[in-house]
């Protein structure tokens, strides 16, 4: 469980990663989400439906789902023992994952990063759904689930 709650903490530290330019000195901003991919053990099980101490992601599988991320366009930012952090462009997540972000601030107002959330849920394509249980956006700080 410790596990989890450090991976949670890092993702939302890598949250703050919310816009990127394109090229240097290009003034089109690609805007960037960053969200939390919660994986299946080889037996479907994942930490949303049972005991983090009971599911077992091993190493390879944790490898298999980053390549997999990678290949539609997503950036592993932090890799954990039941989830990854990943960082993909706003329009490559919302085709992905079949859903439409809108951007929310945050009540806090020295919170300067953007977030998103989604309009309907997440989809996970076919081809992920042995590896991935679910996709989460955080949630700004100051902001109730």
């Amino acid at each position: 469980m410790a596990d989890l709650i450090i991976c949670f903490i890092l993702f939302w530290c890598a949250s703050s990663i919310t816009t990127a330019c394109t090229n240097p000195g290009d003034n089109n901003m690609v805007e960037k989400v960053v969200a939390q991919v919660v994986l299946k053990a080889s037996n479907g099980s994942s930490v949303l439906d049972a005991d983090p101490e009971l599911v077992v992601i091993d190493k390879q599988r944790i490898e298999e789902a980053s390549d997999k991320l990678k290949a539609i366009g997503c950036d592993v930012l932090v890799p954990g023992t039941h989830s990854l952090s990943v960082s993909c462009d706003k329009d490559v997540f919302e085709k992905v994952f079949q859903t439409s972000l809108q951007s929310i601030e945050s009540p806090i107002t020295a919170i300067t990063e953007s977030f998103f959330q989604s309009s309907q849920p997440v989809k996970i394509p076919d081809d992920l759904k042995p590896w991935v249980a679910d996709v989460l956006l955080p949630i700004p700080p100051g902001l109730d689930p």
